[in-house]
């Protein structure tokens, strides 16, 4: 059956959650997930891999009030013994009252933004002191097991924050070209910062694959999206910076678009850093062959965005006001396609445009 239907379901706004209580009664067969990204663009989200700090997570530690969300969290335990933080409240004093949230019928954003990554802190903090071993252990195998992205995820988000939101290629000389001492004396002066976001993902990803496994009993598949390039401000632009089109300052000398067509006269400028592909094939591919080992741990199939710049894809000059001084080079094709198609069996995925 080459048709099936399928439901957009849009769940990643900052005070989202994974309540999957309405899956079983949806007609389609695809739950497709469009975005567990960011929630402007996914083609600016910080990472590839991870989801979105303040997106659709922490059911359990923070759907409720505080005290009772650490308190109850499954992998605290229940009944810990709470640790009073008062920097965690608006005001600093320490009163309960301080933090509560009026409702007004209407979603107060910038607030959701201020307060989740404070109540993430200390529902890490709180963690760190009451989990069992067994609970400690499952937090460390799934570090170990995603070291490859998690680690440098953590530390750029962790830099970021250090140079007030700044896009990596404006931070500190020894930090924007990825100084292993530096690095290293970063890691141990802000080990709680960095564990606090290693913390959020794990919490995160179980969650997640607990929906996943309920929505695969009710008959429902995930279907996710995978757009194309990423953000010049990500994690993979910083810690793979060979990979991209960047001159040594960590500038994009070439950046992607579409040219002009019916619907727009001077095309449409992206911005997003090109990919250095005689560099990807020396490398036989490997961030890719990651990429989708990842994803497809999440979802059942794959959507590629714009997968026709695997063929062609529209080079644009850093400097250029708009599209149209861009021009066409030559992809991977399916020189990549088959490095993927020999790592994953029976791999499936749309591909869109």
């Amino acid at each position: 059956n080459l048709r099936e239907g399928q439901i957009l379901c849009p769940t990643f706004v900052e005070v989202g959650t994974n309540k999957p209580l309405y899956l079983h009664r949806a007609d389609g067969k695809y739950w497709v997930d469009y975005d567990p990204h960011d929630i402007i663009t996914h083609y600016k989200s910080y990472r590839t891999i991870n989801i979105g700090p303040l997106k659709r997570q922490y059911e359990e530690l923070l759907a409720t009030p505080v005290e009772e969300a650490v308190k109850d969290s499954p992998f605290i335990g229940k009944g810990a013994k709470q640790r009073e933080y008062p920097e965690f409240y608006s005001s600093g004093s320490g009163r309960k009252e301080d933090a509560a949230v009026v409702n007004t019928g209407k979603v107060d954003y910038n607030w959701a933004q201020m307060l989740k990554p404070s109540l993430i802190f200390k529902a890490y903090i709180n963690a760190d002191n009451t989990c069992t071993e067994e609970e400690r252990a499952e937090y460390e195998k799934f570090c170990q097991d995603n070291k490859y992205w998690l680690q440098d995820y953590a530390m750029f988000m962790v830099l970021k924050d250090w140079h007030n939101g700044k896009c990596w290629n404006e931070w500190d000389d020894e930090f924007k070209r990825r100084d292993e001492m530096a690095l290293d004396a970063m890691e141990e002066q802000l080990s709680y910062e960095l564990n606090a976001v290693k913390f959020s993902q794990f919490i995160f990803f179980k969650q997640w694959h607990e929906l996943k496994e309920y929505a695969n009993s009710k008959g429902i598949k995930i279907l996710g999206d995978m757009p194309i390039f990423v953000s010049l401000d990500s994690a993979d632009a910083w810690a793979h910076q060979q990979l991209f089109k960047l001159d040594q300052n960590g500038k994009p000398y070439k950046v992607a678009g579409v040219p002009p067509d019916y619907f727009s006269k001077t095309g449409q400028l992206w911005g997003n850093p090109q990919y250095n592909w005689d560099k990807m094939k020396q490398t036989g591919y490997r961030w890719w062959i990651k990429r989708f080992k990842n994803i497809l741990q999440q979802v059942d199939m794959v959507r590629i965005d714009h997968f026709r710049g695997f063929d062609e894809y529209f080079s644009i000059p850093y400097r250029a006001k708009t599209a149209a001084d861009g021009h066409w080079e030559k992809g991977p094709g399916m020189a990549l396609i088959g490095v993927l198609n020999g790592w994953f069996r029976d791999l499936q995925f749309i591909a869109e445009d």
